[in-house]
This record gives structure tokens, C-alpha cells and sequence, in this order.
């Protein structure tokens, strides 16, 4: 059974995929931005879910630039949607 140490923490994964998951989320700066206001997630899970809460016309504060209509569920296609609202 191969073992996967972290060279940066004292975490240990049995499974390569959990180890390199573990090391592009806790390790390295994030890379996908937000379409909207440039703030950079790790995965797309979390800027679905960062672009309906901040950015969804219900919770929209911004007063420099109209919420974007967003009606999708997070999980669905949000960021597109915002894209289109550009």
C-alpha cells in the first residue's frame, strides 16, 4: 500500500487523488477568478457557490452595478449566466 506524505503539513493520504487534491486546495494560491469580482477560488464548487451568494440578485448589495439575474440552483450553471449578464 503506497503512502502519500505532504511535504508541507503532517497529512498522509493512501489515495494519490485525496493527496493531490489536498495539495492544490491547502498549498497553492487559488486560480479560478470569479467573473465577476475577480476574487480567485480552488474549485468550481466553491466559485458556484461564492457567485449565488454574493452575487445573486436576492443578496446583491453592490450599488455601483445592478445584481446580475441569476436563477439558477448553485450547483447549476450560475457562471454562465453571469457571464451573459456582462
Amino acid at each position: 500500500m503506497a503512502v502519500y506524505s505532504c511535504k508541507h503539513c503532517d497529512k498522509v493520504y493512501s489515495i494519490y487523488a485525496s493527496y493531490y487534491s489536498h495539495i492544490e486546495t491547502k498549498h497553492k494560491p487559488p486560480k479560478i477568478p470569479c467573473p465577476v469580482c475577480q476574487l480567485k477560488f480552488h474549485t468550481h464548487t466553491q466559485i458556484h457557490a461564492h457567485a449565488f451568494k454574493a452575487h445573486s440578485k436576492v443578496t446583491s448589495d453592490r450599488s455601483d452595478k445592478p445584481a446580475p439575474q441569476v436563477t439558477a440552483k448553485p450547483r447549476e450553471n450560475v457562471l454562465s449566466q453571469m457571464l451573459a449578464f456582462q
